[in-house]
């Protein structure tokens, strides 16, 4: 998605007194998690004004605070699976696989596969 998408106010018609307004740059991150539950799947979402740097720290943070909140109500399954974009240096990098082997050794899970989207693909 275009994240200038997410710029606020967002307005579908931009009229030429408000085109040259500013507008407050957001980035939107999103996680799904799949269940076998009823409701199939929990959508988790995370907003910020472009105040921390998106590399595999944000990437860390946002998996270990959906596995955490997931965790409270619900049991772990024993295989993590993520699909992750292919980018090194948001999620194709040393500290996001030492992060899951990590996971694994600290036995959240017996295993985590990661898979990586298509380049130039479409959610």
């Amino acid at each position: 998605m275009d994240q200038a998408k997410t710029n606020l106010p967002n307005t579908t018609l931009i009229s030429k007194s408000t085109s040259s307004l500013w507008r407050l740059r957001t980035h939107i991150t999103g996680a799904l998690v799949h269940t076998k539950a009823p409701c199939g799947k929990y959508a988790y979402g995370f907003v910020d004004l472009l105040q921390w740097p998106h590399d595999s720290n944000m990437t860390l943070s946002i998996l270990l605070k959906v596995i955490y909140e997931f965790g409270k109500d619900h049991p772990m399954p024993s295989t993590l699976y993520l699909q992750m974009d292919n980018t090194c240096r948001e999620n194709k990098n040393k500290y996001v696989l030492t992060c899951c082997a990590l996971l694994v050794q600290l036995q959240i899970f017996q295993k985590v596969q990661i898979n990586f989207l298509p380049v130039g693909h479409t959610h």
